[in-house]
């Protein structure tokens, strides 16, 4: 039976659920407030004064509502941010303390504010543009000066910045040892090393003239001394340090992470986890140590281990930090799958927090994620109700509207949250996923770049933006966009080798291999991948016998058991070959790579499959060698595909099964599912087709062949389609993926689009 809300409720936590103590509380609030003075900001600071620092859901509700009766009022918009900002929502922060720094008197604070909380989350253009404007009534401020000096440092675009600021600290107050941080990076960041390693000694005599020096301080120059030996190409000495700053200073923050980083360029990884797990001994409350040491455990394999830290971090965090540990423990069982868990730990981090004050609007938002997550979308609606912050709760329901398929609703509700906050990356990406899936691409467009102009590197917005574009045919805007967000694009994989493909066919062939340098740590997998791709788009701008020269120079044609990483380029090169006419040259390739993948039978078998098929009188020889890959294998997706396309003529059902079997093992290729849809089609079985089409066209909405297909099929049915328009609409959109013979069967249903 479905659940009621009032049964989604009841499985809220207790403290959750309306009781009678909170009923009471918010009576008490209302006589409160009817007591209070009738001026909204007068009002406000006696809310804040109640508070006494310890700010609670309920007391930013009620600064909310107090806001909204004067949203204009700088002074209102200022105690609003600044009660967010110390309640550790500095983000829905922003906008309130922004309105109120455009007032001259409310100036210095608000953006005081602004910088702050911009420092503390890295965001480092923001810290430099606030504090900058309060230095302009207090030039002489030396904490402001050091804060901007290190976001200048840190964001390596204003070290000159940040070495000027240093040398006025430095002058103001000649020993202030807090200056010499900012200021050796800055010297680091403009290759002035010498110089730096002038300044590094002079912050040793600093700290040696002053004993009561403070031991970050003392653990940071220790730290960066070995980093300057390793920079300098002193390793061993570099080694040295390092040993003896962990000796000195084995809690130190700055110096783990280093050490760690350090250690693991060695490769010793091994090293790098007692490191850390030596820090958690001496400071056993943290965190960032256990999900450090649990992230590594996993990495190994050792997941339970994990667990147990993680759960460690459980029973040892004090009052104030046990519901931050439950939250670690959750999003370790969000990562490996174990939504219930997940949903219990975010509970029980509920449960500790409602014992003092109401949970933090993050909390909240982490916990409706959770519910989402883990399937129960009725449950998260509940959770919506009791969310204090609005736009977090219209994010959620946005959230559930996508997974419930209805991404028109959802866009709404996305709709509202921007009204209150308006910079959020992960909504604006997510909102732009809706907005592709009800055809909206020129909104879809707009919120990637809103979402990128935030933050480009918490999602992957450039790089989908970059294959909208593609699809597009706009090749250049694509890739200048993509190139300009080239820090972006290097965090995601996916967007590194689109970028390399978009250079390829620029002829930036320079820029494409410094690309290749990038794509390098990610494994030779992911570089076999790149090449594979690379080599394709080679072929479309310049010719498949330019691509298998780009190949052969790569070894593609160089295969063996111990470098498996190459057989992506390998299928590329012998399906190019065969393109061309040059039979003899793939059958050889092929009887090479045969004779090399002794241990991969099913690889082997698969290629050799794939050589036979492509010849006319081979069909029975090439299922033959599809079904000794299976055998080996049954799995893999090249011999399953082949089998399907062999079967699909004088066996439909069967080559259906073989299709569906392919795309379970490799969802993500688009030319198995458009070729299962083509056969359903065939079979008269129109709804399955449909829901086929409808599935590959979520997943790939920029495809122009599928959107064809689709109006295709509805362009055949007896009674008039109101998709068809849409469909023929995108499809001419995304035009420039479509084959000359697919272009002419668009213009023909462009002309008579159904019966």
């Amino acid at each position: 039976m479905k659940n009621t809300d009032s049964d989604a409720f009841q499985k809220l936590p207790a403290r959750l659920r309306p009781a009678s103590q909170l009923l009471i509380a918010s009576s008490l609030a209302v006589l409160f407030l009817a007591c209070s003075p009738t001026d909204p900001v007068e009002r406000a600071k006696a809310v804040i004064a109640e508070a006494q620092g310890q700010f609670s859901a309920q007391t930013i509700e009620s600064l909310r509502e107090l806001l909204a009766e004067s949203p204009d009022d700088p002074e209102m918009n200022y105690l609003y941010g600044k009660a967010l900002s110390l309640w550790g929502e500095a983000g829905l922060a922003q906008w309130a303390l922004r309105k109120a720094a455009l007032d001259p008197e409310w100036r210095t604070p608000a953006a005081s504010q602004i910088a702050k909380n911009a420092a503390r989350t890295g965001n480092y253009e923001t810290t430099i543009e606030f504090v900058s404007k309060v230095l302009e009534e207090d030039p002489d401020n030396v904490d402001l000066l050091i804060l901007r000096a290190n976001a200048g440092a840190a964001s390596r675009i204003a070290s000159s910045e940040a070495l000027a600021d240093t040398d006025r600290v430095l002058k103001i107050a000649p020993d202030n040892a807090r200056a010499m941080e900012p200021r050796i990076l800055a010297l680091l960041n403009l290759e002035r090393y010498e110089e730096a390693g002038e300044e590094i000694k002079r912050l040793g005599q600093m700290i040696e003239a002053n004993p009561g020096t403070d031991d970050s301080i003392r653990g940071w120059h220790c730290t960066t001394t070995a980093l300057y030996a390793s920079d300098s190409g002193e390793t061993e000495l570099a080694l040295e340090l390092f040993n003896e700053c962990l000796l000195e200073y084995p809690g130190n923050p700055n110096l783990i992470n280093n050490a760690v980083s350090f250690f693991d360029e060695r490769g010793e990884y091994a090293r790098s986890l007692k490191i850390i797990q030596d820090g958690l001994e001496k400071l056993p409350e943290s965190l960032d140590y256990r999900r450090q040491i649990a992230v590594r455990l996993v990495a190994t394999g050792d997941t339970e281990a994990a667990e147990q830290v993680l759960i460690g971090g459980t029973e040892v965090a004090s009052p104030a930090y046990a519901p931050a540990a439950w939250q670690f423990l959750a999003k370790h069982y969000q990562e490996q799958g174990q939504h219930q868990q997940a949903i219990q730990a975010f509970a029980q981090a509920i449960e500790i927090t409602q014992a003092a004050e109401a949970p933090t609007a993050q909390l909240m938002l982490d916990y409706a994620d959770s519910l989402i997550l883990g399937g129960d979308l009725d449950q998260a609606m509940a959770v919506t109700d009791q969310m204090a912050v609005k736009a977090h709760a219209e994010i959620i329901r946005a959230r559930i509207a996508q997974e419930r398929g209805d991404h028109q609703q959802a866009l709404e509700h996305f709709d509202r949250a921007f009204q209150l906050w308006p910079d959020n990356p992960w909504a604006r990406y997510s909102a732009a996923l809706s907005a592709e899936q009800v055809g909206d691409f020129d909104r879809a467009a707009d919120e990637y770049r809103y979402a990128i102009r935030i933050d480009g590197q918490v999602t992957d917005a450039q790089t989908r933006l970059a294959r909208m574009l593609i699809a597009e045919g706009d090749m250049t805007t694509a890739l200048n966009f993509l190139a300009m967000q080239h820090a972006a694009a290097a965090s995601s994989l996916d967007g590194l080798i689109l970028l390399a493909e978009l250079y390829a066919r620029g002829s930036q062939f320079g820029p494409m291999n410094q690309t290749f340098l990038d794509i390098n740590p990610y494994g030779h997998q992911a570089y076999g991948k790149a090449t594979a791709t690379v080599g394709q788009a080679i072929a479309d701008e310049f010719g498949a016998e330019a691509a298998i020269d780009y190949l052969e120079n790569y070894g593609a044609n160089q295969i063996a058991n111990q470098d498996p990483t190459r057989l992506p380029a390998a299928r590329k090169l012998i399906e190019l070959r065969f393109e061309i006419g040059h039979v003899e040259l793939a059958q050889q390739d092929i009887e090479g790579f045969e004779a090399e993948l002794i241990q991969d039978k099913a690889v082997a078998a698969a290629l050799r499959g794939y050589g036979l098929e492509q010849i006319a009188a081979e069909q029975a020889m090439a299922r033959t060698a599809y079904e000794e890959a299976l055998k080996a294998d049954p799995r893999n997706p090249d011999a399953l595909a082949g089998l399907g396309r062999i079967l699909s003529t004088e066996s439909p059902r069967a080559a259906l099964a073989f299709y569906d079997r392919a795309i379970e093992a490799e969802p993500d290729n688009v030319a198995t599912q458009r070729a299962a849809a083509r056969l359903l089609r065939q079979l008269g079985e129109t709804e399955q087709a449909r829901d086929r089409l409808q599935q590959a066209l979520a997943t790939w909405p920029y495809s122009g062949p599928l959107a064809l297909d689709w109006a295709e099929l509805e362009s055949e049915a007896t009674s008039p389609s109101t998709s068809i328009g849409p469909l023929i609409a995108r499809a001419e959109r995304f035009r420039s993926r479509l084959t000359p013979e697919e272009a002419e069967r668009l213009d023909s249903l462009r002309v008579t689009p159904g019966p």
